[in-house]
Protein backbone atom coordinates (compact mmCIF):
# COMPACT_ATOMS: atom_id res chain seq x y z
CA UNK A 1 0.00 0.00 0.00
CA UNK A 2 0.96 3.20 -0.62
CA UNK A 3 1.21 6.14 1.40
CA UNK A 4 -0.05 9.99 0.72
CA UNK A 5 3.74 10.85 1.01
CA UNK A 6 4.91 8.49 -1.58
CA UNK A 7 2.30 9.49 -3.82
CA UNK A 8 3.12 13.09 -3.16
CA UNK A 9 6.67 12.10 -4.21
CA UNK A 10 6.15 9.97 -7.47
CA UNK A 11 3.66 13.38 -8.51
CA UNK A 12 6.54 16.03 -7.99
CA UNK A 13 8.92 13.76 -9.88
CA UNK A 14 6.67 13.51 -12.29
CA UNK A 15 5.96 17.31 -12.55
CA UNK A 16 10.11 17.56 -12.52
CA UNK A 17 10.25 15.49 -15.31
CA UNK A 18 7.82 17.55 -17.40
CA UNK A 19 9.11 20.93 -16.12
CA UNK A 20 12.73 19.52 -18.09
CA UNK A 21 11.13 18.35 -21.04
CA UNK A 22 9.01 21.78 -21.38
CA UNK A 23 12.01 23.37 -20.73
CA UNK A 24 14.13 21.10 -23.38
CA UNK A 25 11.77 21.72 -25.76
CA UNK A 26 11.64 25.23 -25.04
CA UNK A 27 15.72 25.71 -25.22
CA UNK A 28 15.21 23.60 -28.68
CA UNK A 29 12.73 26.19 -30.03
CA UNK A 30 15.00 28.97 -29.20
CA UNK A 31 17.79 27.99 -30.90
CA UNK A 32 15.68 26.98 -33.74
CA UNK A 33 14.20 30.68 -33.97
CA UNK A 34 18.07 32.35 -33.69
CA UNK A 35 18.98 30.31 -36.74
CA UNK A 36 16.22 31.20 -38.44
CA UNK A 37 16.48 34.65 -37.85
CA UNK A 38 20.62 34.59 -38.40
CA UNK A 39 19.53 33.17 -41.75
CA UNK A 40 17.02 35.98 -42.74
CA UNK A 41 19.59 38.89 -41.68
CA UNK A 42 22.32 37.08 -43.74
CA UNK A 43 19.71 37.40 -46.57
CA UNK A 44 18.35 40.82 -46.01
CA UNK A 45 22.12 42.22 -45.28
CA UNK A 46 22.62 40.42 -48.87
CA UNK A 47 19.35 42.19 -50.08
CA UNK A 48 20.33 45.65 -49.19
CA UNK A 49 24.04 45.22 -50.29
CA UNK A 50 22.27 44.17 -53.84
CA UNK A 51 19.83 47.19 -53.44
CA UNK A 52 22.85 49.93 -52.87
CA UNK A 53 24.52 48.08 -55.94
CA UNK A 54 21.85 48.73 -58.29
CA UNK A 55 21.51 52.22 -57.41
CA UNK A 56 24.81 52.98 -57.62
CA UNK A 57 24.64 51.10 -61.22
CA UNK A 58 21.47 53.00 -62.08
CA UNK A 59 22.83 57.26 -61.16
CA UNK A 60 25.76 56.23 -62.92
CA UNK A 61 24.18 55.20 -66.12
CA UNK A 62 22.05 58.03 -65.62
CA UNK A 63 25.18 60.41 -65.44
CA UNK A 64 27.09 58.94 -68.61
CA UNK A 65 23.48 59.28 -70.42
CA UNK A 66 23.29 62.92 -69.39
CA UNK A 67 27.12 63.45 -70.28
CA UNK A 68 26.71 61.43 -73.67
CA UNK A 69 23.41 63.63 -74.80
CA UNK A 70 24.89 67.31 -73.81
CA UNK A 71 28.39 66.09 -75.84
CA UNK A 72 25.81 65.34 -78.73
CA UNK A 73 23.80 68.70 -78.22
CA UNK A 74 27.20 70.29 -78.26
CA UNK A 75 28.54 68.50 -81.13
CA UNK A 76 25.15 69.32 -82.83
CA UNK A 77 25.44 73.26 -82.22
CA UNK A 78 28.98 73.38 -83.07
CA UNK A 79 28.15 71.38 -86.57
CA UNK A 80 25.71 73.79 -87.43
CA UNK A 81 27.95 76.74 -86.48
CA UNK A 82 30.34 75.88 -88.49
CA UNK A 83 28.39 74.92 -91.96
CA UNK A 84 25.11 76.75 -91.32
CA UNK A 85 26.21 79.30 -93.52
CA UNK A 86 27.25 77.07 -97.08
CA UNK A 87 25.62 73.81 -96.41
CA UNK A 88 22.47 74.42 -93.63
CA UNK A 89 20.64 71.59 -94.98
CA UNK A 90 23.36 69.25 -94.39
CA UNK A 91 24.19 70.57 -90.96
CA UNK A 92 20.43 70.32 -89.70
CA UNK A 93 20.37 66.86 -91.01
CA UNK A 94 23.43 65.70 -90.01
CA UNK A 95 22.77 66.98 -86.19
CA UNK A 96 19.24 65.39 -86.37
CA UNK A 97 20.97 62.16 -87.61
CA UNK A 98 23.44 62.12 -84.90
CA UNK A 99 21.25 62.05 -82.50
CA UNK A 100 18.78 59.69 -84.29
CA UNK A 101 22.00 57.02 -83.88
CA UNK A 102 22.22 58.61 -80.83
CA UNK A 103 19.11 57.12 -79.54
CA UNK A 104 19.08 54.23 -81.03
CA UNK A 105 22.13 52.95 -79.60
CA UNK A 106 21.34 53.92 -76.45
CA UNK A 107 18.26 52.04 -76.57
CA UNK A 108 19.95 48.53 -77.59
CA UNK A 109 22.13 49.34 -75.02
CA UNK A 110 19.33 49.37 -73.10
CA UNK A 111 17.17 46.53 -74.45
CA UNK A 112 20.46 44.18 -73.83
CA UNK A 113 20.85 45.54 -70.13
CA UNK A 114 17.51 44.64 -69.41
CA UNK A 115 17.37 41.28 -71.48
CA UNK A 116 14.45 42.26 -73.56
CA UNK A 117 16.91 41.87 -76.52
CA UNK A 118 17.84 38.25 -75.95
Amino acid sequence: MQTQTQGQESSSGFTRALDALRQTAQRAADAAVDAVRAQANGVLDAYRAELRRAFAVYFLCRAVLLFTWSAAAAAAVALELVWWDSHRTAAALGAAGGFVVLAAVSALVVSRLTGRGR
